[in-house]
């Protein structure tokens, strides 16, 4: 009894389905063509793959049409479709989607309504209602997956009136441009380059061209088609020399209908070269062609696709062939390359670099072939280099790879000057990166108040003569390197001093003079204001720097004895409703209003007495 039941254990798990190993890893199998002896429907053979995809535990399967025989009433087209679902409910019991479209033998009595289709695909067997209007339940789409291994499949009925021998070429255009899918994959039951039956999509070359060419700018490299019984794979080579942007039509017309012989590429084919030499080295590659049945499978492994014939080797039996398809695709829709770290700030000169800067791929990707990685960035700011010791530049406008099967690259970044940039890089298809540098110098300001080249006087000892220029130096340690600057920020009280600007020490230089002019101050309440203050910043990091300064003025000395008494009255008296021209003393403005009036003569009477001339 014990070995009875363990019997019924091991064949209960040896029959259950291999799960899928993640989201962007997975498979779906496609075939067509059952129709057969059994109320329209070959059971045997639909049977026999039925039991395959279960055991295979795709994703979903889809289906390219002529599911029956069909071409008979209303009524008998219901029967023959519900047939065809019963023999296919082992894979709807395993949770596999079964995802089907119209033949030519699915049309209906008089060709003219859907009736039948979707009584029988209905409910729990719906197909997805995304088609466009009059299409819902006929044409369709599926995606599945997530990241790189997302995929988009196109469902198209082509028997709908206005689709004969078309597909619903504007909603093929919305679908493609709304997904960010990597992988396009679309079925039809024609087609698009015809073989045996010559009722093809060819039929309207214009309308099949379109077709062909929005599935290869959406980075498709397939169409299913059934019609033909038999297995085909042709390379609708565009003479490019390019075989990576190549659609490949597979006609999987395999799961039961009568096998035929094939036909040649006689049809329209448009611009394309139909081929059977795969691989572009001249010869047609083998098994390209089976008078058999079976199935395909597509295996999605993050950004690599590989599809595989599966053929009847036998009653219940099938076996993988080498015929197929193996190739690898960029994301449809890329993140930015990811900068890490995305803002640094250097310190000149104790902390110049080389610090590491990492460019990658995003959401964990890895290289396909190698991926060249374009950086730009202001060379007075920044330099950056390949390896840590600094000994092998990028110039500006220079390359980086992210070698293939990685997922970033790391180069070494040195701070040269005062400033900020963005550090941007870019690849093929990837927007780009950006770093946010900044360079912040470590550096020592200093002020030396220059003597005056007429007077000899040193204006940080000596009080300035009214409206006489000096020269003030700010000087720099270490020097601003290269074509690097630094601005200066000056304060001062601006009733005293004023001084050029701008302030901006750059060019390799150590020093900046400034003009400095000495002006009047203004009365208060017959109290004269205090010194002048200048104060020098270099940024908000480093501490300013400050010098005081005295203005040579007695209040009141219109004469500049240096003593305030009735002279300077009487010149101010004089000079009563002058204007402050140049001719006449300036002095005579005693309050450096620009007019000489009563208040100048105020000003003379509040101080009379004072000064260093005066008799004590």
């Amino acid at each position: 009894m014990r070995a009875m039941s363990f019997l019924f254990v091991l064949l209960l798990v040896l029959a259950l389905p291999v799960a899928t190993a993640s989201a962007e890893s997975w498979k779906f199998i496609v075939t067509g063509d059952s129709r057969g002896d059994n109320n329209g429907v070959n059971t045997t053979i639909l049977a026999e793959i039925a039991a395959e995809v279960v055991r295979q535990a795709p994703e979903f399967i889809i289906f390219s049409g002529d599911l029956v025989s069909g071409y008979t009433t209303e009524a008998n087209l219901e029967s023959q479709l519900r047939t065809w679902r019963n023999t296919m409910q082992p894979v709807y019991n395993a949770g596999i989607g079964v995802y089907p479209v119209r033949g030519n033998h699915e049309k209906g009595a008089g060709y003219s309504t859907t009736t039948a289709w979707n009584n029988v695909f209905s409910g729990a067997y719906s197909l997805p209602q995304d088609g466009p209007a009059g299409e819902k339940n006929l044409t369709w789409s599926v995606t599945h997956g997530t990241g790189s291994g997302k995929a988009i499949v196109l469902g198209l009925d082509q028997y709908y009136p206005s689709n004969d021998h078309k597909v619903p070429q504007a909603w093929v255009d919305d679908k493609l441009a709304a997904t960010d899918a990597p992988h396009v994959f679309a079925t039809g039951h024609e087609p698009a380059f015809s073989s045996d039956h010559n009722d093809c999509l060819d039929d309207a070359p214009g309308a099949r061209n379109d077709f062909i060419n929005s599935l290869i700018d959406a980075g498709g490299r397939s169409y299913f088609a059934g019609h033909d019984h038999f297995y085909n794979h042709l390379r609708a080579d565009d003479g490019d020399g390019n075989l990576d942007n190549d659609l490949h039509q597979f006609i999987v017309g395999t799961a039961g209908a009568p096998l035929r012989s094939e036909g040649d590429y006689g049809g329209n084919t448009g611009p394309w070269t139909p081929t059977k030499d795969i691989d572009g080295d001249g010869f047609d590659d083998p098994g390209t062609f089976e008078r058999q049945y079976g199935y395909m499978v597509v295996e999605i492994d993050v950004l690599d696709v590989t599809m595989t014939w599966w053929r009847r080797t036998g009653a219940n039996t099938y076996a993988a062939t080498s015929e197929g398809l193996s190739y690898s695709v960029l994301p449809r829709i890329r993140m930015p390359l990811v900068m890490n770290p995305a803002a640094y700030t250097f310190t000149m000169p104790s902390d110049p670099g080389p610090h590491s800067l990492t460019i990658s791929l995003a959401e964990g990707e890895r290289a396909k072939g190698d991926v060249t990685v374009t950086l730009t960035y202001d060379e007075a700011v920044v330099n950056v280099f390949s390896d840590e010791q600094a000994t092998s530049p990028i110039a500006s406008g220079g390359t980086a790879t992210i070698a293939d099967g990685t997922p970033s690259v790391t180069v070494y970044v040195t701070g040269i000057a005062i400033g900020s940039t963005q550090l941007v890089a870019s690849a093929d298809d990837y927007p780009s990166g950006r770093a946010d540098y900044s360079v912040r110098r470590e550096i020592a300001l200093s002020i030396t108040p220059s003597d005056d080249p007429g007077s000899q006087i040193d204006p940080a000892t000596t009080p300035l003569v009214l409206d006489d220029e000096y020269i003030l130096t700010v000087s720099v340690d270490p020097p601003v390197a290269g074509a690097g600057s630094m601005i200066l920020t000056i304060d001062y009280d601006g009733a005293f001093l004023t001084i050029e600007e701008p302030a901006i020490i750059g060019g390799g230089n150590a020093s900046l003079d400034l003009t400095l002019t000495a002006k009047a101050a203004t009365v208060d309440s017959g109290v004269w204001g205090p010194p002048a203050t200048v104060t020098v910043s270099a940024t908000d990091e480093y501490a300013p720097i400050s010098v005081d300064y005295d203005i040579g003025f007695e209040p009141g000395d219109a004469t500049s004895d240096n003593c305030v008494n009735v002279q300077d009255l009487l010149m101010v008296r004089a000079n009563l409703g002058d204007e402050g021209s140049q001719i006449l003393p300036r002095s005579a403005d005693v309050n450096r209003d620009g007019a000489c009036n009563v208040l100048d003569l105020l000003a003379v009477r509040a101080h009379l007495g004072h000064g260093s001339g005066c008799p004590e």
